[in-house]
């Protein structure tokens, strides 16, 4: 493995009496190209991984030879080690960021790269060695993978692409040893185009995501379907006053419901947070944000122990450039935290 610096600025969380404090672990002179993927505060639907041994893992989308990174880093900021440098032959800009399957290896999509520039699929150990490209995307499989894998409760991975044949981009399955590579859903603009977050399996064992664009006001939908890929049924349009262009993941809270945010839209058109039943039923605004109080989210909500939700916006706040926010379920107690 590889010691290596770049530029990335990451921050902790930690849940302390109630209080939220936020503690600068490594800024190394963050860069416009450099965009370090971690929990709800990444661009898109990034996140990190802890493995057991404490480690976290993550991805930037620059830096190295300029087609990112894979990094990985203990919690209190010390011994950064960057195990893999992308290149354009074996997959280039991640986007999201790894998960840890049940196999103990590391899952990761690259939304650029690979044989004909279209992304590829990879995993690698927790030890940094074992680095393999599973699959190439060629675009008849889909191409630009932006959000993160899932593996379901079959074992499967799961993902999707904000292009396909359709123009729209596609849902996904492949297998950890990379076969069985099978499209399950190619979208459209009727239901649904180019997904940019990545799907979660709620506790009815279904398959949850949404798109950034399609639908009648090309804002966007939330769909549903089943692990074998039948199934599909759109739950909602995204429309102006609902809150369009959602850039993230869906987040099932204890209470059983999907949590989520739109980057745009609204009273203000800076977005919203929403909860929504898994039938669909019961969509209902939380929050709308604006410039006073943090705008233009793109990343993902969290449940804390105390069960409020955290998330960040990207633009907005005294600064105007993000905030740092928790909620209450019910929409009550919104709160700056940055």
């Amino acid at each position: 493995m590889v010691h290596h610096s770049f530029s990335f600025q990451w921050f902790r969380v930690e849940e302390l009496n109630r209080f939220i404090v936020f503690e600068q672990l490594y800024d190394m002179h963050i860069g416009p190209r450099i965009l370090l993927t971690i929990a709800l505060f990444g661009f898109f639907s990034n996140c990190l991984a802890q493995t057991p041994d404490f480690r976290l893992w993550g991805t930037t989308t620059g830096g190295g030879s300029g087609s990112g990174t894979i990094f990985t880093i203990y919690p209190d900021g010390s011994n950064l080690i960057v195990p893999k440098i992308f290149g354009n032959a074996n997959g280039a800009h991640p986007w999201a960021g790894v998960i840890q399957a049940l196999d103990g290896d590391l899952y990761g999509v690259n939304a650029y790269g690979g044989e004909v520039g279209y992304g590829t699929i990879y995993k690698l150990k927790t030890d940094g060695t074992g680095f393999t490209t599973l699959y190439f995307f060629d675009g008849s499989g889909g191409k630009y993978p932006y959000g993160s894998l899932l593996q379901s409760s079959t074992g499967d991975l799961f993902g999707m692409t904000i292009d396909g044949s359709n123009g729209g981009g596609l849902i996904y399955k492949i297998k950890t040893d990379g076969t069985g590579f099978q499209t399950l859903h190619q979208f459209d603009i009727t239901n649904g185009s180019q997904p940019q977050g990545g799907l979660i399996q709620a506790t009815d064992g279904d398959l949850y995501g949404m798109t950034t664009q399609g639908g009648p006001t090309d804002s966007g939908i939330i769909f549903k379907i089943k692990t074998d890929g039948t199934g599909f049924t759109k739950l909602l349009d995204f429309s102006a006053t609902r809150g369009r262009t959602p850039f993230g993941n869906l987040f099932q809270a204890v209470d059983g419901k999907l949590y989520g945010m739109t980057a745009a839209g609204g009273d203000n058109d800076g977005g919203v947070i929403f909860k929504i039943n898994l039938d669909g039923s019961g969509y209902t605004r939380l929050i709308n944000f604006s410039d006073n109080i943090g705008q233009s989210p793109s990343g993902n909500l969290i449940q804390g122990t105390d069960g409020k939700l955290y998330g960040m916006t990207h633009s907005g706040g005294i600064s105007h450039n993000g905030v740092v926010f928790k909620i209450n379920t019910d929409g009550s107690n919104y709160t700056r935290l940055t």
